[in-house]
């Protein structure tokens, strides 16, 4: 099976929200960022807390390079520390 058909999909466009969406979702995103209430503060520390174990299973490997795959807002990098290259 050839990946040709999935790769000719992309990059794939983003239909726009509709009227009244977008400053919705752009001021849910910004209230969850600043965690200012019960439900986003919670998910913020078990964000934290999933970042915290992920960077400390990386304790017992040379630091080295990583390769970021996919799209992020980097929130991550605060909690990693053993590396020499971020791509």
């Amino acid at each position: 099976m050839s990946i040709d058909p999935i790769l000719k999909r992309f990059p794939k466009d983003r239909p726009p929200l509709p009227e009244g969406y977008e400053e919705i979702a752009y001021s849910e995103y910004a209230e969850n960022r600043k965690q200012e209430n019960k439900i986003y503060s919670l998910s913020g520390y078990i964000e934290g807390w999933m970042h915290r174990c992920v960077a400390r299973s990386g304790n017992d490997i040379e630091p080295g390079q990583v390769l970021e795959i996919g799209a992020g807002t980097l929130n991550h990098l605060p909690f990693e520390s053993s590396y020499t290259d971020y791509d």
